[in-house]
């Protein structure tokens, strides 16, 4: 299957626990044969794009906030437009997985 994650944590980027449980979780999907698309905020000077463990992780930018509520809105219509551009480019996800409330409004998208 080609799966889509979407997660605002993901490292470097560690918050909570989110990231090591998606840090896990996807190598070992991988392993199984699937192909994973992770989209995830840009990060220090972690790269745009890179494949980590057979992951292929897409960071975005977000475009700055005052505060929480708009920053999740703001990473909710990058993660929007970067995963409609991998749809456009790379043809349909068998699956979309959000990784919690905070990416769910890019994921309905």
């Amino acid at each position: 299957m080609r799966i889509l994650v979407l997660t605002w944590e993901f490292p470097p980027r560690i918050v909570g626990g989110i990231t090591r449980h998606v840090a896990e979780l996807y190598p070992e999907i991988v392993k199984l044969g699937h192909e994973i698309h992770l989209i995830t905020p840009e990060f220090g000077q972690a790269p745009l794009y890179e494949v980590v463990e057979g992951i292929k992780v897409h960071r975005v930018p977000v475009a700055g906030a005052s505060d929480f509520f708009h920053w999740v809105a703001n990473l909710n219509e990058s993660m929007g437009t970067h995963g409609g551009k991998l749809l456009l480019e790379q043809g349909p996800f068998d699956l979309i997985h959000a990784h919690d409330w905070v990416v769910g409004d890019a994921a309905i998208a």
